[in-house]
């Protein structure tokens, strides 16, 4: 049952100029988003992108519902703004927007700590579970420059994504920024282990002067926090309102965020 307090907030779709505002108020929370994801992420389904404000506007709230099978979606960005919490903001937008999908089968990874908070709004573990790590390392180049060498006998060529068509086989890909002085991973998909390694030593590569990695792997895939030691760990367990399709892990070495929430 919504808290009092709540029923001054109005939830709408989120509008192009509030976009810079609500990815301020996610970045707070330290998440991975840069601002370029964030807005092409709502540029590419901005129906499914959502804000509760307050009577003198100011964006509150804020969360997302993207597709990805049919008639499913990931909730991603569930955040309620400092000076707007305990109110039950997150429970009336999660209703709210919930009560345009009456159908949809929704899942999401939580933070730890608001595990309590999905049980409470009707979702369940998703079975089999299919959690992840979020793992930060110091990374030992020397161990990654020996793997890579060891990886690197297979006939597979690693390089920069030019946005040119070609003609050979993809075998995988991935995806690394800097962010509060980490290289972050945001998603390394590979046919194998080796391949993972030379694609990861690409990325890294970009960064000479960083050593410091966060990453977001699927629980039972811990291979590549295994090439530093690791500083800290924490457990995202996944959650849903119905039964999704389970995405294969056989070549999910990180996670993307788009791919799952916070």
């Amino acid at each position: 049952m919504t808290k009092r307090g709540s029923d001054e907030y109005t939830v709408r779709t989120m509008q192009p100029e509030e976009v810079e505002e609500t990815y301020e108020m996610i970045d707070k929370e330290g998440w991975n988003l840069t601002l370029d994801k964030f807005s092409a992420l709502y540029k590419s389904s901005p129906d499914n992108f959502f804000v509760a404000v307050s009577p003198d506007g100011e964006v509150a709230s804020t969360m997302s519902l993207i597709p990805t099978f049919e008639g499913e979606y990931v909730l991603g960005n569930l955040v309620v703004k400092d000076g707007h919490r305990n109110r039950g903001l997150g429970r009336k937008l999660v209703d709210e927007v919930f009560a345009l999908f009456p159908n949809a089968v929704v899942s999401l990874t939580a933070v730890p700590g608001a595990d309590q908070f999905y049980l409470n709004t009707d979702f369940h573990f998703t079975q089999p579970q299919q959690g992840q790590d979020i793992v930060y390392i110091l990374l030992d180049r020397e161990k990654l420059k020996q793997k890579s060498a060891e990886a690197g006998q297979q006939d597979v060529t690693v390089s920069l994504y030019s946005g040119h068509s070609f003609d050979k086989l993809i075998v995988g890909f991935g995806v690394g920024f800097i962010k509060r002085e980490k290289i972050v991973l945001d998603g390394l998909f590979a046919d194998s282990d080796a391949i993972a390694v030379q694609i990861f030593t690409e990325i890294v590569e970009q960064f000479p002067g960083i050593n410091s990695v966060k990453l977001q792997v699927p629980s039972s895939r811990l291979f590549l926090s295994e090439l530093g030691a690791i500083q800290q760990s924490y457990r995202y367990n996944r959650y849903s309102r119905g039964q999704p399709t389970l995405s294969p892990l056989s070549k999910v070495y990180n996670v993307s965020d788009c791919d799952y929430t916070y």
